[in-house]
């Protein structure tokens, strides 16, 4: 095994860099700290910088911490895990010290989590920032479906959650836009407007999918195709704060996947 390192200075680096991984053999890991080393929050004992946790491992409390997590977690979980692996990836994504190691396939997304301000590195744990719930997230990831393949609308989610996260509010209205054409076939449907106008959800459900098909797409389109004009105004946070619709439209979307498993 060979390794080669860059520095990156600027964007330009950046987007050199992307498409010289654009092969699709590559995943990524975001570190804000060169010597921090590979290895799961559990296994990160001890006094050094970057340990997730002072005490020394105790195999008893490895065992019984995912027991009490199953216990009192869920009141607070729109999907409950089915599996062991599925209850480990919530387990992850809320702060808990698993053997689980967080990687991404965008590089994007692994350099928000290199270059983000050490005290706020991990954008999992601070939910004021989730466009996309981090539970709701790690439900995604854990589905297993012979049917569907979830890999590019894991991602765009994810890259959602990075441009909330630096204010990024045309991506948001793009992003979103992007993810309620993507899931269509799902529902057995060509388009989004056949989803919020016929698929049988419910009335509330055909709501919000009413919302994201017309206020939505209508806000998207002015950020996709407007033209440069002498005076500009630019989106605010709450003019692409679809969150609540797309949380239900995404319920709904690892219900669908489960079942056809």
């Amino acid at each position: 095994m060979s390794s080669t390192s860059s520095v990156i200075n600027s964007w330009a680096d950046l987007a050199s860099l992307i498409g010289a991984c654009a092969d699709g053999i590559w995943i990524f890991r975001g570190e804000s700290d060169t010597s921090y080393m590979l290895k799961p929050k559990a296994g990160r004992v001890g006094n050094y910088r970057g340990a997730a946790r002072k005490p020394d491992y105790d195999p008893t409390h490895e065992r019984n911490a995912p027991k009490l997590l199953k216990r009192q977690a869920r009141p607070y979980l729109a999907h409950t895990p089915s599996t062991d692996l599925e209850w480990l990836a919530i387990a992850q994504h809320h702060g808990m010290s698993t053997r689980l190691l967080d990687w991404t396939e965008s590089m994007l997304v692994a350099t928000y989590f290199a270059t983000a301000p050490a005290a706020s590195a991990s954008v999992l744990t601070r939910s004021a920032n989730h466009y996309v719930d981090s539970s709701r997230l790690a439900e995604l990831r854990a589905l297993r479906s012979t049917k569907w393949d979830c890999v590019r609308l894991i991602r765009l989610l994810e890259e959602l959650n990075v441009a909330a996260a630096n204010d990024c509010y045309m991506s948001i209205a793009m992003l979103v836009r992007s993810i309620t054409d993507h899931v269509p076939p799902i529902f057995g449907k060509k388009n989004f407007a056949e989803v919020a106008e016929n698929y049988s959800g419910g009335s509330s459900f055909r709501k919000s999918m009413n919302h994201l098909n017309s206020s939505l797409r209508n806000i998207a389109d002015a950020h996709l195709h407007m033209q440069i004009r002498r005076a500009e105004v630019l989106p605010s946070a709450t003019q692409v704060d679809f969150r609540a619709d797309l949380d239900v439209l995404l319920e709904e979307v690892g219900r669908l996947v489960r079942d056809a498993g």
